[in-house]
């Protein structure tokens, strides 16, 4: 019996080797209830234009915003747990990531909770469907120019530029129609 289990163990590490992906957007097929904290935060050089920031994927590698700008235009959400308003406007940020997903659009959802444990079992309990960061101190938020108050949400092409600043929630028509005239 002993045997069979260490010939099933071998098998079973020997099925699950890490094979390193090229594509650029790999993170992007991972679980959404993963949260991934911000690594580095880089000030645009232009006005107008977003900061390019960091965080580490689980194979250790590092993903960038301007890396996935070369693909896709992104929505960037800055929300809170705490935040009604920010509650309110993530099933539409869901639906939209279900609608234009496949259209080189893609949402990262920022969270300014100050512990990354209710983030995650929210995250979890909402089902996101796009990629979520954690910035406890909210030093990217402050990178894009601040904030008076959150939801605040940025629509970014692939050259960086900042398309649209949206303070307070929004419905998914009003980021559905932006999105639209940024892709075509």
């Amino acid at each position: 019996m002993r045997k069979v289990f260490l010939l099933f163990l071998l098998l079973l590490l020997s099925c699950t080797k890490k094979e390193k992906r090229q594509d650029s957007t790999q993170y992007f097929n991972l679980p959404k209830t993963q949260i991934f904290t911000l690594t580095k935060i880089e000030n645009p050089s232009k006005p107008n234009t977003a900061p390019n920031f960091h965080w580490q994927t689980p194979d250790g590698e590092e993903a960038n915003l301007y890396a996935l700008l070369k693909e896709k235009i992104i929505l960037v959400n800055f929300w809170a747990t705490w935040c009604g308003p920010c509650i309110k406007e993530i099933p539409d940020l869901i639906k939209l990531k279900e609608e234009f997903g496949e259209k080189n659009f893609e949402i990262i959802g920022v969270s300014i909770d100050r512990s990354i444990t209710p983030v995650v079992e929210f995250s979890k309990n909402f089902g996101f469907n796009y990629l979520s960061l954690h910035d406890p101190e909210a030093k990217l938020l402050d990178a894009f120019g601040g904030s008076v108050g959150i939801p605040t949400t940025y629509l970014i092409d692939q050259e960086g530029k900042i398309i649209n600043k949206y303070i307070g929630a929004r419905t998914k028509e009003v980021f559905a129609n932006d999105i639209r005239k940024t892709l075509k």
